[in-house]
């Protein structure tokens, strides 16, 4: 899910910046690069809203183009996206209440049979 995030946020950025050129997009995912390039498809249905949105994005451009690159000729690219996902990650455990969280009656909406 990472990857498709990561190529979506990039394809974002260049449509925000007004470019609409080709584009040659290279990842480490193989499964997110050959979905993209029609090789595999979309079994996981918690991808399907990520790579419909990619593929939404990719028509923003004259042409875009999926290049796998294996992890191991790309160390420097994972070890900066693992740090970047560090950074902006949030610690939960901040906003962990630390006793039961009371909530009034009339603030919990009704359920489905009204109740």
């Amino acid at each position: 899910m990472a990857e498709y995030v990561a190529a979506i946020r990039a394809l974002e950025w260049l449509a925000e910046h007004g470019y609409r050129g080709a584009v040659r997009a290279y990842g480490d995912s193989q499964l997110v690069v050959r979905q993209m390039d029609g090789s595999y498809r979309v079994r996981a249905e918690h991808l399907r809203a990520y790579h419909d949105r990619l593929r939404q994005l990719t028509k923003s451009f004259t042409s875009v183009e999926f290049e796998w690159v294996p992890r191991e000729r790309n160390e420097r690219a994972d070890a900066l996206s693992k740090q970047a996902l560090e950074e902006a990650s949030v610690d939960t455990r901040r906003y962990r209440p630390e006793s039961p969280v009371e909530v009034a009656t009339e603030d919990v909406p009704p359920g489905p049979d009204g109740a």
